[in-house]
């Protein structure tokens, strides 16, 4: 019987060390049309701060990117904070990723609508 008890506690401990994730969470969050996550931006504004959030035990390792016209950049950031970043007008999207330790990944991303600006002289 106290074998028992034992398995459960274990599989019980286990199932909560081994945690996540199951998605990632923008802060702040940008509207949404048609379950995609936009915003609206202007070319030479900043993207960022944003925080990227995952629910993980034990934390995962969180790493931004952004996708333009020459593939996938990984960008700095402080955890899931993501400094600012001037946006190019052939950016994409910008993407979180938050790797568990197990090998469980969720990623999100903001695609982005960049406004162009042209200078008339």
């Amino acid at each position: 019987m106290a074998t028992n008890i034992y398995k459960i506690l274990f599989l019980r401990l286990f199932s909560e060390i081994l945690d996540g994730p199951a998605e990632v969470i923008f802060v702040p969050q940008p509207n949404k049309m048609n379950g995609t996550l936009l915003m609206s931006i202007k070319e030479g504004d900043n993207f960022g701060p944003s925080k990227c959030l995952a629910d993980c035990n034990p934390p995962c390792n969180m790493t931004w990117g952004y996708k333009d016209s020459t593939g996938f950049v990984d960008v700095a950031s402080n955890g899931g904070e993501l400094l600012p970043q001037k946006v190019k007008r052939d950016m994409v999207f910008f993407s979180c990723i938050a790797e568990g330790r197990i090998g469980q990944a969720a990623k999100g991303s903001i695609f982005l609508e960049v406004i162009c600006k042209f200078h008339v002289e």
